[in-house]
């Protein structure tokens, strides 16, 4: 088992090349696999935010490897460049790198500390169905 396996069956297409209407589903494909068994089923470790095999192949868990972030940070906007990114809408305009008053940690950052997608995971399946 390797970052192929698990590739084949939860980041199939890399980032870049997603449309923005399939992004939600993208990321969320992605996440869904970011659950301890599911990596240590494919022989996977986390080395900071992102996973590992032991060959020594990679996968970033960042914005290089998020359709969203790829299809929808508005570099022309610093203050909010994350305005029209569906993950921010479903989260009242707050993007998943800054927490919310009602959240200790970030969703993102729950897995860059703590390693739990399942906050990521459930606010990607909310912004699935946000019209951006």
């Amino acid at each position: 088992m390797s970052i192929a396996t698990w590739s084949k069956k939860h980041y199939p297409t890399p980032a870049a090349k997603v449309k923005k209407a399939d992004a939600p589903k993208h990321d969320l494909r992605k996440w869904e696999g970011l659950s301890l068994p599911i990596l240590k089923e494919h022989g996977l470790f986390r080395i900071g935010s992102s996973i590992e095999d032991a060959e020594g192949i990679w996968l970033d868990i960042n914005a290089s490897s998020c359709a969203l972030c790829l299809n929808y940070y508005d570099r022309s906007t610093p203050a909010e460049p994350c305005h029209t990114c569906p993950l921010a809408i479903a989260r009242g305009g707050v993007s998943c790198c800054d927490a919310r008053p009602d959240e200790a940690y970030s969703p993102y950052n729950r897995w860059g500390e703590r390693w739990n997608p399942r906050p990521m995971i459930r606010w990607l399946k909310k912004a699935a169905k946000v019209k951006a």
